[in-house]
């Protein structure tokens, strides 16, 4: 059983420890002033947890950034990564596999016609999940 979450923010940073900070976590919907030019930053951060015998043949895993069904930007992890990880859990840690995936994006300037943020989970090529993010622009 896989367990997926996304969660988009501001920012994400790795600190030491092992820990993770996400600065401006945002619900369903991002709200933009108009008269705003510039999105400086926004994150999707991917947290994954599942079986390690879940994992087996699975060779690719990235994250795509989709701006009204188009992708925007992409995060991919190469395979030697994902299966070194995926060995060394086995080695280590038993039988659960987890990771941290982050992809940044940068909007300038905002387009006009921004609806939809979508982040999509990919697993060998296929979506795995994906959550979306409705952006609201308003007039002042």
């Amino acid at each position: 059983m896989k367990n997926i979450v996304c969660i988009f923010s501001d920012d994400f940073r790795r600190e030491l420890g092992g820990k993770h900070s996400l600065i401006g976590i945002y619900g369903d919907t991002l709200n933009i002033n108009s008269n705003q030019q510039v999105l400086p930053k926004l994150s999707a951060t991917v947290y994954f947890r599942t079986d390690v015998s879940d994992m087996d043949g699975v060779n690719h895993l990235s994250i795509n950034i989709k701006l009204n069904g188009n992708v925007i930007a992409k995060n991919e992890l190469p395979e030697k990564y994902l299966k070194e990880s995926i060995e060394k859990t086995k080695e280590n840690f038993g039988n659960i596999f987890s990771g941290v995936y982050n992809c940044n994006l940068l909007l300038i300037p905002i387009p006009e016609e921004l609806n939809t943020i979508e982040a999509e989970v990919m697993l060998n090529h296929e979506v795995a999940y994906v959550q979306k993010l409705t952006v609201n622009i308003t007039k002042k």
